[in-house]
């Protein structure tokens, strides 16, 4: 096990992933100094180049100036249902008429917060929330069923064609 504390960059989340949950590389105390801290619930939210990409965070870490950082919303947002408001188009294309930068585009904490973001009841979102991670476990079992059939598939065409 790697001693230190979690460097949590880009390149750790597949860009579908919902949740971080472990990284690659670990800094050093001097390190995190000069870095900022994020806790396990924290948003965040890469800014620059595939800008506009939430993540919730599973794990403690630090990050770099690549991300930008939302936390204390739980008054206001269920986390599942914000981070699907976050990636849906509308709110993406709010992101894209405002990104910065002729090359490499950049959001920055003013663009992100006015942003536009419909606010259902807390109820309403929590519905949503146990909608949505139904749908992900059936999307789960499925994913499995399918890798079996293919496996099974394989193996009939190895047994009667090789």
């Amino acid at each position: 096990m790697k001693i230190g504390i979690n460097w949590i960059k880009i390149g750790d989340v597949d860009e579908n992933s919902l949740y971080i949950k472990k990284t690659k590389e670990k800094i050093t105390v001097e390190g995190a100094k000069k870095s900022r801290y994020v806790k396990k619930g924290d948003f965040i939210l890469s800014n620059s180049m595939s800008f506009g990409r939430p993540y919730i965070l599973n794990i403690d870490g630090c990050v770099h100036d690549g991300w930008l950082i939302m936390s204390d919303f739980i008054d206001s947002f269920n986390p599942l249902y914000l981070y699907y408001a976050i990636r849906d188009d509308d709110i993406q294309n709010q992101f894209i008429g405002k990104v910065n930068g002729a090359t490499v585009k950049n959001l920055n904490s003013n663009l992100v917060k006015n942003t536009f973001i419909k606010i259902p009841s807390m109820e309403l979102q929590d519905k949503f929330a146990v909608l949505v991670q139904q749908i992900d476990k059936q999307k789960i079992e499925l994913q499995k069923s399918l890798e079996e059939m293919q496996k099974l598939q394989e193996s009939l065409i190895n047994k009667y064609f090789i």
